[in-house]
């Protein structure tokens, strides 16, 4: 289900060196043990981090693919998308949503911490470092306004719907007065 183009772009690259104090700084992480726990606190937020750069990726793609309508429904006062088509692109965009909040584990604390968080610390700073609440934060934000302007354009072609039943509904009226007018004007007027 993940596209291996959407999966290129997830590389992180952070160098990884040993020193006194644990620090990470211009994709350096200066790591201060050499025990594994370290570097699997460590490897855990940088996994996260893949995981968004992956997630920002899907949002990226939705954004461009969506992104005439507004100029377009500015320019031209109408939108050329079926009703098929909205209701894929709102389903697009529930699935990343539910990707992000749902399935993954973006935002749990792995299940290592629970029994020793000796090098927990490691983990938040990594993870501050990644701005990973940011960053979910802001594509949280971004699904949500693609969700509102869909909402929208499904309103609209609702509305559209409607109007066209109306009319359906006004002509439907006009031939029947017609039809009636005729029948009174043979049998009432003009007969014998």
């Amino acid at each position: 289900r993940k596209s291996e183009e959407a999966i290129a772009k997830t590389q992180d690259d952070i160098e990884f060196v040993y020193g006194d104090e644990f620090s990470i700084k211009h994709d350096v992480c200066q790591l201060s043990t050499k025990d594994s726990g370290e570097k699997l606190a460590v490897a855990f937020a940088v996994a996260k981090s893949s995981l968004m750069m992956f997630y920002e990726f899907l949002l990226q793609q939705n954004i461009e693919r969506n992104s005439y309508i507004p100029e377009q429904m500015a320019n031209t006062g109408k939108i050329t998308m079926t009703k098929k088509e909205l209701s894929k692109e709102i389903g697009q965009i529930f699935l990343v949503m539910h990707e992000i909040n749902l399935d993954s584990n973006i935002q749990d604390t792995p299940e290592e911490f629970w029994e020793s968080d000796e090098y927990k610390d490691r983990y938040d700073k990594t993870m501050l470092y990644f701005e990973i609440t940011k960053r979910l934060s802001l594509i949280n934000n971004r699904l949500y306004m693609l969700q509102d302007l869909h909402i929208v354009l499904n309103e609209e072609i609702g509305n559209l719907h409607d109007v066209y039943l109306e009319w359906i509904i006004i002509w439907l009226i006009a031939v029947y007065l017609v039809v009636e007018f005729y029948d009174i004007l043979v049998h009432e007027i003009l007969a014998p």
